[in-house]
Order: structure tokens, then sequence, then C-alpha cells
């Protein structure tokens, strides 16, 4: 009896793991439904945000009117808004073909892709905004090491880190003279 029990431990432990693995996706936790909600609020955002940067695009037309150093800021910021486009596409594909009682891998695969493409748009726009600052202020631009904080997270849409909103220049700053 006392050799039996070590082995009803492991199996028992194991069985625990593997459980335990599986319930991040079950029913009871409602995370479909929350997470497709999460994938139409980013694609709102990302709606928003592209509204945003059109109007950018207008005050850096503008301002290269004036300045010829911004025209090659101005190419750059129109492929990243056709971009932000084929972004906005791909997602609304995604939460037309997806839905609320979808799986939850499918759901998480998707909400993770859109959270990444947003990721990466922000991050163009906001190193063709400093660009556009050396070149209205004629200093140089930093470009930094590369991303700073670990692409290994999704995160939501709509949490915007406090220090990250520090860094940010907006594109009417920077046409600020």
């Amino acid at each position: 009896m006392r050799a039996l029990l070590p082995v009803l431990g492991v199996a028992l432990g194991f069985f625990l793991l593997v459980t335990g693995c599986r319930t991040y996706g079950d029913s009871g936790y409602e995370s479909g439904p929350k997470m497709y909600r999460q994938m139409q609020q980013a694609l709102r955002q990302g709606e928003q945000d592209r509204a945003r940067a059109q109007a950018d695009m207008r005050r850096l037309q503008a301002a290269a009117d004036t300045m010829a150093a911004l025209d090659p800021m101005v190419e750059r910021f129109r492929e990243a808004l056709t971009r932000h486009e084929e972004v906005l596409d791909k997602h609304r594909t995604y939460v037309e073909s997806l839905s609320a009682s979808s799986s939850y891998r499918s759901l998480h695969r998707a909400y993770g892709a859109m959270t990444t493409d947003e990721r990466v748009l922000r991050t163009i726009y906001n190193r063709t905004i400093r660009r556009v600052y050396a070149a209205v202020h004629g200093t140089e631009v930093d470009e930094g090491d590369g991303p700073a904080e670990s692409t290994y997270f999704t995160e939501p849409v709509e949490y915007r880190r406090a220090a990250n909103q520090q860094d940010q220049l907006t594109m009417q700053e920077a046409l600020r003279r």
C-alpha cells in the first residue's frame, strides 16, 4: 500500500496539471465573448487611429508644400496609411468571420494578430513623426535600439502605458517651429 501512494500522488499531480492547462478556454470562464468584444473594440480603435492619421497626413502635406525637406516623410506617411487600410481590412475579416462562440484558440490568435498589427503601425507612425520633428527642427533622428518592451505579450489595444504616452509626439507638435 505504501508503494502505491507515490504513484497515486504523481497520477493526481499529472491529472491536475493537464486539466489546469485546459481550463483557460473553458466556456465557464466565458472568455470567448469577452475576447470577441475586445476584437470589436480593437477594430473601432484602429478606425479612430486611421482617422487621426489621415488628419496628420493633411497637416504634413500642408507643411511639405512650404518645406521640401518633408517630402520624403509625406511619402513614408502615405505608405503607412496604405498599410493601415490593409490591416483594417484584415481585422474586419477577422471580426466578420469569427463570433463570440468561436473557439478560444481562433479568437486568441486573431486578437493577438490584431494587437501586434496595431503596435507595429503605432511604431511606424511614431518613427515618421520623430523624423518630421527632426527635419523641422534640424536635429538628428534617434531611432533607438528597437522596441524596449517585450513583443511576447498581448497588450489590450485600449491600454496605453503612461511612459509611452509621455514619449509620444503628435504631428502637430512635430510641425510646430
